[in-house]
Order: C-alpha cells, then structure tokens, then sequence
C-alpha cells in the first residue's frame, strides 16, 4: 500500500512536470515564453510543496497529509478539465506541484517511520524506485495519449481516476498508520 501511494503520488506529479511546458504551449495557447513562465511557477511550486507538506505532515501525521495530496490532485485536475481559461489551468497546475511537492518530501520520513533506522539504505533504495516508475512512465503516457487524441483532456481524466485510486488507497493507509 506504501509504495503505490508513493508511486501514484509521484507519477502523477512527474506528468505534470516534464509535460509542463508542453502542456502549456500546446494544450493551453501559451507562448514558448509564457510556457517558460509556467515552467517556472511548476518548479516554485514543487519547492513550495515540500516545506508545507512536510511540516503539515509533522503535526497532522503523514496519512491525513496523503489524504489531502491526493484530494488536491483531485481537484486540480477536475479543474483543468472543466475550465477553458488558460490562467486557470496554468495557477491550478501549480498548485498540483504543491502535492508532488509534498510526496517526494514525505518518502524518506514516512520509509523511516514504517521500516525502522536500521535498514533505510535498503529499504530507501527499493522505495526510490517510485521516481524511476514517474520518470519513465509518466512523459511517454502523456505524450501518448496526447499523440492518440490530440488532447489533454484525456491525461486529465486519467488524472482524476489515479487521484480517486490514491484516495482510496490512503484512507486505509491512514487507517493503518495513525500513529506517523
């Protein structure tokens, strides 16, 4: 259950990262250097996403912290699919960046907390491997389902389903973690 949160939390924030720019420039009109802007702001975002999330996650625990990530997934991507103002689409894509923030803050806390000091080396490296599943996976099915329909709408969908599986997934995770 750990390590899907983690890689559906991290793969979907990877979509958006390395998709950013294009995402911008060809799904929302903006122009080479507004899709920099964008860039930009995804990466301050990101920034912004682990200090809150990580002391968020210091007094509200790590689970409930999970729980609100993916609802802002959630939310970000409904919004992305139902608007058609780019500023919109591009503020809300931002805050996306707030939650892969936040997951890529928590890994090696939470990896700590579940398993125990004296193994994270090990167990750090086999949970790290979540960034290998976005890294790779997540660009080639953006760029996929955009070569397919010739639209975002489609990676928002996909989106909002894996926000619906990570909610799921964490409410029992919290369930099972209540004292991190």
């Amino acid at each position: 259950m750990f390590y899907l949160i983690f890689a559906l939390g991290i793969f979907m924030g990877t979509m958006i990262l390395t998709q950013g720019a294009t995402i911008a420039e060809l799904g929302m009109g903006f122009s080479v250097a507004g899709a920099a802007a964008v860039l930009a702001g995804l990466n301050i975002g990101n920034a912004a996403g682990r200090l809150a999330f990580g002391t968020i996650s210091d007094r509200a625990g790590t689970g409930t912290v999970v729980l609100i990530m993916f609802a802002v997934y959630a939310a970000v991507f409904s919004i992305m699919l139902l608007s058609d103002n780019r500023m919109i689409q591009a503020s809300v894509m931002i805050v996306s960046m707030l939650a892969f923030g936040g997951f890529c803050a928590l890994l090696a806390p939470t990896t700590k907390k579940l398993f125990g000091i004296s193994n994270i080396n090990e167990n750090f490296n086999l949970v790290y491997t979540a960034y290998a599943v976005g890294g790779i996976g997540a660009p080639v099915l953006v760029a996929r389902v955009r070569d397919i329909t010739d639209s975002y709408s489609y990676v928002y969908i996909i989106e909002i389903l894996l926000s619906v599986v990570g909610i799921i997934c964490a409410f029992f995770f919290r369930r099972r973690t209540k004292n991190i």
